[in-house]
């Protein structure tokens, strides 16, 4: 746990888990090299989506109501 500094960019299209959305801000900085995740998804993203986490089965279902 610490300070981290960040940059915030405006980015016109991320596409994630079979779902896109258009002009998304997101935060840019490292993660820890330990980590098995190769980066992070944000409420502004997922909060776009009805999003359903299965953890018995492994499986998250999301569905596109827009």
């Amino acid at each position: 746990s610490g300070l981290e500094y960040t940059k915030f960019l405006k980015i016109p299209k991320m596409k994630a888990l079979g779902v896109e959305v258009d002009e998304l801000e997101i935060c840019v900085h490292a993660l820890p090299a330990n980590m098995p995740a190769k980066g992070l998804l944000g409420l502004n993203f997922l909060k776009k989506f009805d999003i359903r986490f299965n953890f018995p089965e492994s499986m998250i279902e999301i569905e596109d109501k827009r």
